[in-house]
């Protein structure tokens, strides 16, 4: 991230911008020439298995991204890409519209509310679309007491933990929110 300030951000310093499906695609397949502006650090590891995972949940649906809501955005503060948030998948077809969370930030852009901020645009962005239940999971590991603080700032609470893989030693964290009372928007 170009160097600067730290501290918080001003809420409005974050936007989110739904990244072109071509764009993910060259990124999963190696052929992504990088655009100016992302961040040396971006994209992140996870950035690239979640992109797999999106589109891979596209694909066995037999549906088209193209148009869909449920997508990956790059967040940016100021005119620097410095993470990504999306969802996993679009909602099912039955029963409530529920959908999954993701994000990543860049190491130079943590701890000044860009993904709190992030992930209140996706909430913003859920309910607009017409969302019932958001989930969102945290894997062990050195960042996870941030992004839990990340997801109760935002209205989620935590739901349950279980292990991942069989493994008791690694639980993850399994958190909700629910639409807000209110007529939808």
């Amino acid at each position: 991230m170009t160097p600067g300030p730290s501290g918080p951000l001003a809420p409005d310093a974050v936007r989110l911008e739904r990244l072109p499906v071509a764009l993910v695609r060259a990124l999963v397949d190696g052929g992504l020439q990088r655009p100016e502006g992302w961040d040396p650090g971006f994209p992140t590891a996870d950035t690239f298995s979640a992109a797999r995972m999106l589109l891979g949940a596209y694909d066995a649906l037999g549906l088209d991204p193209t148009s869909s809501p449920w997508w990956v955005f790059a967040m940016v503060v100021g005119d620097r890409v410095v993470g990504d948030a999306g969802f996993h998948s679009p909602p099912a077809d039955d029963g409530p519209a529920e959908v999954e969370i993701g994000y990543q930030v860049v190491p130079g852009a943590r701890r000044r509310g860009v993904a709190t901020r992030a992930c209140g645009l996706l909430l913003e962005h859920a309910w607009r679309h017409g969302a019932d239940v958001v989930r969102a999971e945290v894997e062990p590991g050195p960042y996870a007491d941030a992004s839990r603080a990340v997801l109760t700032a935002n209205g989620f609470r935590e739901v349950r933990a279980g292990a991942t893989g069989g493994d008791p030693g690694s639980e993850v964290s399994r958190f909700v929110v629910e639409r807000p009372v209110g007529p939808r928007t």
